[in-house]
């Protein structure tokens, strides 16, 4: 039996979804949300910590910061308004992140093989999206955007968004944690930087000494 709290609904898996019934999407939502997503990685925030903080405090000052942005930016999305607690990000992709992090310390032009791999390769997002190691921040966003729109699969989530809060979670999610690579791309390629400082950057997240 699914069981409610004050901010998220939990489904078993031998239940079905409550019914949702389909919310018609704001106007101009494409372009809203992409226009959104591109300004949730290039707003940073301001966390007090310091260079020698460890990769498990990085990676849930990241996780905080994605969904307290998600929230603001996307809460209108909700017809409901339900929130995303953070552990809702899958394990899968918080091990995609470490992996990430000792990647791109040491070899930044791998990291956009990795956008192809771990993001555009997953089963959330189309095989079909193809970019390499010397593309910059623009080209690969645009390479997503536009493979989205003319295969189709970019409307059939979002339309999913307004029919089942399971495919909402998922969606988000999945869009944050895209853009938060794409943007490590873009920064990997032109700093050379150590795991912490690289970590804090790509996170949207600025340091001060403590």
């Amino acid at each position: 039996m699914g069981r409610t709290s004050s901010s998220v609904t939990i489904i078993q898996q031998n239940e079905q979804p409550p019914p949702n019934p389909p919310v018609a999407p704001p106007p101009n939502f494409m372009s809203d949300l992409f226009n959104q997503l591109n300004q949730l990685i290039s707003n940073p925030i301001t966390v007090t910590g310091n260079a020698g903080v460890d990769t498990q405090t990085l990676r849930t000052a990241l996780k905080n910061y994605t969904f307290v942005q998600f929230q603001q930016q996307f809460g209108y999305l909700y017809a409901q308004q339900q929130t995303i607690p953070p552990n809702s990000i899958s394990p899968a992709k918080l091990q995609a992140l470490d992996d990430f992090i000792n990647v791109a310390a040491d070899d930044p032009a791998a990291i956009t093989q990795y956008i192809t791999n771990i993001v555009m390769g997953s089963s959330s997002f189309p095989k079909t999206v193809n970019v390499n190691a010397s593309s910059d921040l623009n080209t690969v966003v645009q390479t997503f955007l536009n493979g989205g729109i003319s295969n189709g699969w970019l409307s059939q989530k979002y339309h999913h968004m307004y029919t089942s809060s399971t495919d909402k979670t998922e969606w988000a999610i999945d869009a944050v944690f895209t853009f938060t690579v794409v943007k490590a791309v873009d920064y990997a390629q032109k700093t050379p930087s150590s795991k912490n400082t690289l970590f804090m950057q790509f996170a949207g997240v600025t340091y001060q000494t403590a």
